[in-house]
């Protein structure tokens, strides 16, 4: 929350010249209300008062409470499970805002969902969900996009709005290092793990960063979740050899 606060601070700072920026509004889908409540505690503001409510048929319904004309609107959700639910949230919320007049519409989205298909496989009958969620979120209104740690860095560009494409190493980083200090570990019995060549990049960082050994997890996966099979993964029998080892494991 402290992190996303100031980002968000930073984020407004960047987009015009004070003159022209609009009073500052925070609302909230149902995805974190909590974390949205942390965002405002530190950025010294109340939350939009926001009902978000679902009929008897499954269809959402949402109503931005506070005036929010000439504002500067952002809109804090996830489109985490359930994924559906959520998306359908933020697109409304969006709608909503657009049509009481803000001013600037940014979305901030921590979890970016439906971004595992990012580019056509041998099956071309299939959709690119990440650029199709994309173009959803910018025809529906949005004008800014905030987010974290995207599956692939390829998602940026299927945005045609200025999006801020953030990470947390040095984060998490400092996070390891105070727990190390905390528990009184010795680095030398302490292994970053990449759970995928897709953290491989983040293990190494933290890796160098802590000053600690790392390695990489080979992963080989099907086409369904179901089917997914990996090539020396971290189980909890090989845990238990690493920690017979005498090395304590972080997995990224």
């Amino acid at each position: 929350a402290e992190y996303m606060g100031e980002l968000i601070e930073h984020s407004r700072d960047l987009m015009q010249h004070p003159a022209v920026t609009g009073e500052l509004k925070v609302i909230s889908g149902s995805s974190n209300r909590s974390l949205v409540t942390k965002i405002c505690t530190r950025l010294g503001i109340k939350l939009c008062e926001c009902t978000i409510k679902t009929f008897s048929d499954g269809e959402v319904f949402v109503q931005v409470q506070d005036n929010i004309r000439g504002a500067d609107v952002y809109i804090v959700q996830s489109t985490s499970s359930p994924v559906n639910d959520h998306l359908m949230e933020v697109l409304l919320l969006i709608d909503a805002c657009k049509r009481a007049s803000a001013r600037q519409i940014t979305v901030v989205m921590p979890y970016y969902g439906y971004s595992r298909v990012d580019k056509r496989s041998k099956d071309a009958r299939q959709p690119i969900s990440a650029r199709l969620i994309a173009d959803l979120l910018t025809t529906t209104g949005a004008q800014r996009m905030l987010t974290l740690e995207l599956r692939t860095g390829q998602i940026q560009g299927f945005f045609d709005i200025p999006l801020d494409h953030l990470q947390f190493n040095d984060v998490l980083a400092t996070y390891i290092s105070e727990n190390i200090q905390k528990l009184l570990l010795p680095t030398d019995k302490l292994t970053i793990v990449a759970a995928g060549k897709r953290a491989t990049m983040r293990a190494k960082y933290l890796a160098e960063k802590l000053q600690i050994s790392w390695v990489v997890v080979d992963g080989r996966k099907g086409i369904n979740e179901d089917d997914e099979r990996r090539v020396g993964v971290v189980d909890e029998t090989d845990l238990s050899m690493l920690y017979l080892l005498g090395k304590s494991v972080c997995v990224c």
